[in-house]
């Protein structure tokens, strides 16, 4: 952990971009992404940010929380899926 004033050390910033990206090619895989890692969406910096922290929890000696990863799709799936309407075939007798 740093804290306001200190800098991240090169090789910490590295693996946490590292897993930024991971983070953005698993949701990729998953048809989510309606964002580039240059120009994301607001609603998509906190989930990145929990499966980057999920995926580098251990490269940072921290425990990793299941919950992170299965929240963070959950947010961007009710976020993609907000303004969709869906519309069913209905008889009338």
């Amino acid at each position: 952990m740093i804290a306001a004033n200190e800098s991240a050390a090169p090789e910490d910033l590295e693996k946490a971009v590292e897993k930024v990206r991971a983070a953005q090619y698993l949701l990729e895989s998953e048809g989510l992404v309606r964002w580039t890692l240059n120009d994301f969406a607001n609603y998509a910096e906190e989930p990145l940010v929990m499966i980057a922290a999920y995926l580098g929890a251990s490269d940072f000696d921290q425990k990793a929380d299941p919950a992170w990863m299965a929240q963070a799709v959950t947010m961007v799936q009710r976020a993609v899926h907000l303004g969709r309407t869906y519309t069913v075939q209905t008889e009338y007798f």
